[in-house]
Parts: C-alpha cells; structure tokens; sequence
C-alpha cells in the first residue's frame, strides 16, 4: 500500500513512493471448467447449427430443427426447402449427396430425431473444393 498523493495541473512530473504488495495465496477446492457452443455460429462462407446437447434438440426431430435455422423456410404444404429464398437444394449427409426427391428429404427429415445429429451446415457459398 502507498500512501495517497494528489498531482497538481501545473506540476510537469512528481515524486512517487514505491509501492509494495503484500503476498497471499488460497487454495481453491475445485475448480470446474465448462464450455457450450453457440446454437447458431456464422461462418464466412457457412452457417452452421450444433444440434448436439442443445435444448432445442431433446425431443424434436431434425426438420423442427431445420425450421428454427436462419435464413430457411420449410413449407410442409407444397413439400419444399428454401434456404435463403432458393429452391432445389442439396442435401447432404456425412458429406454424400443424397440425390432423393423433396418430398423424400422431408419424411427423412421427419423421421430423424434430432438428438442423432451432431450438426447440420447451411451452405450459402459453397468453396471450389
């Protein structure tokens, strides 16, 4: 601990008192560490979803989580995916194509729980790779 001192405004420099800190430890008990993702993190030519121990998982099935992503709209009426107001998307899994009809990736969507799916990418600007 120092002892207060005050600067006047026309004073250029001032004598200072060295300062000296006293020393203690304490031991902590535990100490836990814990992270969680984002539900939603962008990317630069990405979005992507973490499904996996999210909330929004527990329950539903992969197209609730598909509707709750931004920027995609499922219409169950006319059996369509937009992602980002286009249509004719493709659908990968595990970095395959699937090469099934609209109609067919909604009822697989449909009858995928969503505790099953770690993440789903939403691709706007897909890399030459």
């Amino acid at each position: 601990m120092s002892k207060p001192f005050t600067i006047a405004s026309d004073q250029l420099t001032t004598q200072v008192l060295p300062m000296v800190s006293r020393e203690t430890s304490q031991t902590l008990g535990e100490v836990k560490v814990t992270a969680a993702k984002p539900f939603v993190e962008q990317l630069p030519y990405k979005t992507v979803i973490n499904v996996e121990n999210n909330i929004v998982a527990s329950g539903g099935n992969a197209l609730e989580v598909l509707e709750r992503a931004p920027g995609v709209l499922v219409d169950n009426q006319s059996e369509r995916i937009v992602l980002k107001g286009r249509e004719g998307i493709l659908m990968m899994i595990d970095d395959k194509p699937t090469y099934l009809s609209a109609q067919e990736v909604l009822n697989l969507l449909r009858n995928t729980p969503a505790n099953s799916i770690e993440t789903i990418e939403l691709i706007t600007n897909p890399s030459a790779r």
